[in-house]
């Protein structure tokens, strides 16, 4: 969806689902990516804030939401003027009809190697003491503009380490980098920091309002006067933290505390972002709310990011990488396309959980020919062939009459690295 038509379409397809949080959210994001007025931005950015509160209030009241038709109303009406007066904000990369103001570009079209952030090749990283060795594996990473790669293994495997080293922490012990789009291998390390977005995974305490924080942050990175007002003004609102800006640090949770480190990073328009664990402290709803955003803001047309990011979430993180990375017991056992993992295998893998015992499963799997089961206590790993897919299997265990009470398919995931050690037949 790289043209004006068809993303305005998209926020007015959002409106008529009755998900007017996610239409504004994607009404702002028409204006990263478009030329429109600045005058129709801050409309869209006090719409935006307005509906911010109202929801907010709303959920402290209880009270239903009787306004409905009127937001409806004002979003199409700014949607209309949007689509009536947009044109690309620069020269198209692409041909387009010039009886259209259709805007095609995508990151994925930009020349190499521009849209390459950051290449390494066989880094490594080693801490020796009298009692313990850790040693990061040798690493190749590509990193490119418009993409989102996710690390993910067990604890104390080096995925904060390869985190910071790629954010100008930590210096490697040996291997090569270098940062294409920032001018190559860094000589001037504070020149290249600067351009690098890094939210650890404990952030450090911040003093004063909210948006004074990210007011300051702006300057920082050369944002002045009118230009940092609203760029500030935009990306508070477009984060849903319209109710917080005269929050303190005490005064906002450790999920909006998140959001506060997103907004700092993406006020200045980084290219590359990096992001250690940020889905510890939040719920399962505010989980998809800042994948979403993230994978939103990764694609935008005109300002991509290249998004590195590590969780033990390993379903979530895979829902919206490109690539990924998987490290166990000092082993790299996987590097390259998410959509890729698993297209060599020999078996699919299943995960189910049910009130029927181990003994009772197993004999209404022997049904299933070359079939293999793993305990895991209150989970248990099915092995089929690949000829029996998830969809053929969950058949298979209603006509069963199986009560279900979950079930995942993980023949596609990094999840099944974690089993691997484990006996496949008891």
């Amino acid at each position: 969806m790289n043209t004006i038509t068809d993303r305005v379409a998209e926020v007015r397809k959002q409106v008529e689902n009755g998900d007017l949080n996610l239409a504004t959210r994607r009404m702002l994001d028409l204006f990263l990516d478009f030329f429109i007025s600045r005058k129709l931005k801050i409309e869209a950015v006090a719409l935006r804030a307005e509906y911010n509160i109202h929801i907010a209030t709303k959920a402290l009241t209880g009270e239903d939401d009787r306004d409905l038709r009127s937001w409806i109303e004002r979003v199409y009406h700014l949607l209309e003027a949007i689509e009536t007066e947009s044109k690309p904000e620069v020269e198209p990369q692409t041909e387009v009809s010039k009886s259209t103001q259709s805007f095609v570009y995508s990151a994925s079209s930009i020349a190499a190697p521009e849209n390459v952030v950051f290449k390494a090749h066989r880094i490594t990283k080693q801490y020796r003491n009298n009692s313990y060795t850790f040693e990061l594996p040798p690493v190749d990473i590509l990193l490119k503009l418009g993409e989102i790669t996710g690390i993910v293994g067990e604890n104390g495997n080096g995925k904060t380490t390869l985190l910071r080293i790629i954010a100008g922490d930590l210096e490697a012990d040996t291997g090569e980098i270098s940062y294409p789009l920032f001018g190559g291998v860094p000589v001037n390390w504070y020149k290249f920091r600067t351009q690098i977005a890094y939210i650890p995974q404990h952030v450090s305490k911040w003093h004063g309002y909210l948006k004074d924080n990210l007011h300051f942050t702006a300057a920082l990175h050369g944002l002045r006067g009118q230009e940092n007002e609203e760029q500030v003004n935009f990306i508070l609102h477009r984060l849903g933290l319209s109710k917080y800006e005269k929050a303190t640090w005490s005064e906002i949770s450790g999920g909006y505390k998140l959001r506060f480190e997103l907004a700092k990073a993406l006020v200045w328009r980084p290219k590359l972002l990096i992001i250690d664990e940020p889905l510890a402290h939040l719920d399962i709803n505010a989980q998809q709310l800042f994948l979403q955003d993230l994978r939103f803001m990764t694609n935008s047309i005109q300002h991509p990011m290249s998004v590195f990011i590590s969780s033990q979430h390993l379903h979530e993180i895979e829902s919206v990488s490109d690539n990924i990375l998987f490290i166990k017991n000092g082993n790299l056992l996987y590097n390259g396309k998410m959509k890729s993992f698993g297209a060599e295998r020999n078996e699919n893998i299943f995960e189910l959980i049910t009130p029927l015992t181990l003994i009772e499963i197993e004999k209404i799997c022997a049904e299933i020919a070359g079939a293999k089961i793993t305990d895991l206590g209150n989970l248990i790993l099915i092995h089929t062939p690949l000829a029996f897919t998830s969809a053929k299997f969950m058949t298979f265990l209603g006509e069963k009459g199986v009560e279900i009470q979950y079930f995942r398919d993980i023949s596609t995931s990094t999840s099944k690295l974690f089993k691997e050690h484990l006996t496949l037949n008891r």
